[in-house]
């Protein structure tokens, strides 16, 4: 009879009554809601089920997931499916059984440990065309660590949890204006709220680069793991928001963003994610929703074309949020959206005084009747933030 075996502290067997049920996200109650407390909201650990009876790949697996701040879960081979986030199969064992298992649940992800022999790392059999983590293609640790950490955060998907990418269309567009008001909207209509930027300054547009707490680079992927509540707890505040910030030391590393951005939407039910224009599909997919914020002149129409077409194989939820140029070839922002296929999610008025207003330290959303403020408030409501 196989057994299970601990592979790290975070690891627990199947037979564990722990183990029998991933962790549910609580209801708030509507004054929990309105706390502005990381404390008063839960956390949901990551869960992830392993089926495998290899040792060795389970200590690099649980390895993993304990940078990743979450909990392992490991069943013996052939195992039916437990409760977990995430499932990963042992892709070896699963190509020689010689009898048919039980399925391990939708959207598995194979893993395997490399093979020393001869001074080489042998990798095993795989099939190069086959997409990453398929079981033509597994995971082969502890090589591709970070790449199965990357697979796990795109496929840990809490109902708890929103994420909103905010990318923008040239520079000047205004994404990282619209993703603070965006997150300030959402924290002012009671929800514990993550603004995570990823294309710098905005700890400064902000006025908050003087306040203590982590920055981008303080979170390496060797400070790993992230624990959610200790993280957003201590990351600065900004009317309500639990901000992550680059500063002059630069920007995160593609090591560490996976695991800290896991955290912070374990922590927030909603995380807003201020994406910069280079964005690679890796990223992109850590997202619910994508809001491109675009101009209406000729060039940025150019540009929004040609990230739609980019966005477009990925199968997000994809919107536009147009900002009227002034003298503008293409007036309406919906013909721009029709123009490039996205549907209108808002359309953002002008705002004169806005650089005016953060020259002088006046944070986005002061201006309590400002258009721009009234237009991105209705833009969190057309996304069911609020």
């Amino acid at each position: 009879m196989s057994t299970t075996r601990r592979t790290s502290t975070t690891t627990r067997s199947a037979q564990d009554p722990r183990a029998a049920r991933a962790p549910r996200p609580q209801r708030s109650s509507r004054s929990s809601r309105s706390s502005r407390t990381a404390q008063a909201h839960a956390v949901a650990r990551l869960v992830v089920a392993l089926r495998s009876d290899d040792p060795v790949l389970a200590a690099a697996v649980g390895e993993v997931v304990e940078w990743l701040d979450g909990d392992l879960v490991l069943c013996p081979s052939g195992a039916a499916p437990v409760p977990a986030h995430v499932h990963l199969d042992d892709g070896a064992a699963a190509r020689t059984a010689g009898v048919a298992t039980p399925s391990w649940g939708s959207g598995v992800v194979a893993v395997a440990r490399e093979v020393h022999g001869g001074g080489a790392t042998v990798s095993g059999r795989s099939d190069p065309s086959a997409p990453p983590g398929s079981l033509e293609r597994p995971f082969h640790l502890p090589a591709e660590a970070g790449e199965l950490a990357d697979a796990i955060s795109a496929r840990a998907v809490s109902i708890a949890s929103t994420t909103i990418g905010v990318v923008g269309v040239g520079g000047g567009a205004g994404a990282s204006v619209t993703a603070a008001l965006l997150a300030r909207a959402v924290s002012e209509g009671g929800r514990s709220t993550g603004l995570v930027d990823l294309s710098g300054g905005l700890d400064v547009m902000l006025g908050i680069e003087d306040e203590p707490g982590p920055r981008w680079a303080d979170l390496t992927a060797e400070a790993g793991p992230f624990p959610a509540d200790t993280l957003v707890a201590h990351l600065p505040r900004w009317a309500g928001v639990h901000v992550l910030a680059c500063d002059v030391r630069g920007a995160p590393t593609r090591a560490a963003v996976s695991g800290v951005l896991a955290s912070t939407r374990r922590a927030c039910r909603v995380v807003v994610v201020d994406l910069p224009r280079t964005a690679g599909p890796d990223l992109l997919r850590q997202c619910d929703v994508v809001v491109v914020v675009a101009g209406t002149d000729a060039v940025a129409a150019a540009g929004l074309t040609a990230l739609a077409r980019r966005l477009a194989p990925l199968g997000l939820r994809t919107g536009l949020a147009a900002r009227r140029s002034p003298g503008a070839a293409i007036a309406d922002p919906a013909e721009l959206a029709r123009w490039c296929g996205l549907p209108l999610l808002a359309a953002l008025p002008r705002s004169p005084t806005l650089r005016g207003d953060l020259a002088r330290g006046l944070g986005p959303g002061e201006r309590r009747r400002s258009g721009l403020t009234r237009a991105v408030r209705a833009l969190a409501d057309e996304l069911g933030l609020v």
